[in-house]
């Protein structure tokens, strides 16, 4: 069933049922209306289609609420980034299950997870505080939780000679 309504950002979006005629008249499955707050769709598509264009407008409304400049090619990269993601999800059903699972869990590390659902943190994690606020970093930083070694920036392999001769050359 789809929700009446979901939440992007600060910004709660209406999904609305369009009838034919205005689907029609729009030559589209569905639309993003930023200003209005809605996500509209038709009916008539079912089952993948249907997910793959819901999940287009929902890609259209975060180019929009996170201001992602695309410029004019805004159409071509939500196509692309919606049917890929599509694909990807439709080929790897195992993987819908996992993603579920994994924000079920929550933003905190498995270790400090852990210990909070046992009530062995230093500290609480309030529900109703936003992230960032008095929240005691030691806790994320904790000697178990961290990584032993951070990842190290790769050599630059780049033959010296590439710069040389294009010093030589008048661009």
């Amino acid at each position: 069933m789809i929700p009446e309504k979901i939440k992007i950002g600060y910004k709660e979006y209406r999904l609305e049922k369009w009838k034919q005629t205005v689907a029609s008249a729009n030559e589209a499955q569905g639309q993003f209306f930023a200003k209005e707050g809605i996500i509209g769709y038709t009916d008539e598509e079912k089952g993948v289609s249907h997910a793959n264009t819901l999940l287009h407008e929902i890609i259209h409304a975060v180019v929009y609420q996170w201001n992602i400049d695309v410029g004019e090619k805004e159409e071509t990269i939500v196509n692309g980034l919606t049917n890929g993601l599509t694909t990807v999800l439709v080929d790897n059903p195992k993987l819908m299950d996992y993603l579920r699972k994994s924000i079920k869990e929550g933003w905190m590390p498995q270790p400090v997870l852990t210990k909070y659902k046992q009530g062995d943190t230093a500290q609480d994690y309030p529900k109703d505080t936003p992230v960032g606020e008095k929240i005691d970093m030691a806790v994320q930083a904790n000697f178990e939780t961290r990584p032993n070694e951070f990842p190290k920036k790769n050599k630059n392999n780049v033959d010296k000679s590439v710069f040389t001769k294009a010093d030589e050359k008048d661009y």
